[in-house]
């Protein structure tokens, strides 16, 4: 019988030890859609968010959940490779889709990080013996690469992103909310305005992802503004809101 938590058109099937272009999406999207190995890690953040709000831990026991989690935490820890200071996960592209193909994106990463570390959590929770490869690879230190330029105080979205180069929508933004990932306010900051000055006219929630962060920081003024651009996206003659 199919044990994978049936999780609406984006839920996966990955495969440990499969190489990254036997990662299956139900969605198949462009020529391009073997790069976006994200949305793994996005349907074990839906079921983290799930039992963290509803408590409802047993969803592991049943329904295939916790097959999902294992097998995507297999799949990331066969994806990494190791440069001598930090798993690194080449060749992918994150939620900007103007840039595929690209090393170490911040938001697959991030999100990879924390699909390991629920994987930890969700097997202890279980009583069972999480993989110590899951625990070797979402450390803090030497774990996965998250990229950060320390000199500019921000996050370059990939290895080699230069500053300034056109975004399609929001990417590194979406660590701050919703994956939660630290970091000090200026960098949250930095990476919020880096970012909108350079987004595309595209899809109109980038904009609601960099009025949260301003609502994060306090920034009241900034995030009213900010929240005002996605009315762009209306459309006539009924004001329905839309993609683009």
């Amino acid at each position: 019988a199919d044990r994978r938590l049936n999780l609406t058109a984006t839920s996966v099937l990955c495969i440990p030890g499969s190489q990254p272009e036997r990662e299956l999406t139900y969605v198949q999207v462009r020529s391009t859609q073997k790069y976006q190995q994200h949305v793994t890690a996005c349907v074990v953040y839906a079921i983290r968010q799930y039992i963290y709000i509803t408590g409802d831990w047993e969803i592991l026991n049943r329904d295939g959940a916790w097959s999902v989690v294992q097998e995507t935490a297999d799949f990331w820890v066969s994806r990494v490779e190791w440069d001598g200071r930090n798993f690194v996960i080449n060749h992918v592209m994150d939620p900007d889709e103007y840039h595929y193909n690209v090393n170490n994106s911040c938001f697959t990463n991030a999100a990879a990080r924390l699909n390991l570390l629920f994987a930890v959590e969700a097997a202890t929770h279980l009583g069972r013996q999480p993989d110590p490869r899951w625990v070797a690879v979402s450390r803090e230190s030497n774990g996965i690469k998250i990229p950060l330029d320390e000199t500019l105080r921000y996050h370059p979205e990939y290895d080699g992103y230069t500053q300034g180069t056109l975004i399609k929508q929001a990417s590194v933004v979406l660590l701050g909310y919703p994956l939660g990932v630290p970091m000090d306010p200026d960098i949250r900051h930095n990476d919020i305005v880096q970012y909108e000055k350079c987004t595309d006219n595209g899809p109109g929630m980038t904009y609601s992802m960099y009025s949260i962060g301003m609502l994060e920081l306090g920034k009241l003024q900034e995030a009213g503004e900010l929240f005002k651009v996605q009315f762009r996206n209306l459309r006539a003659p009924f004001r329905i809101w839309n993609e683009y």
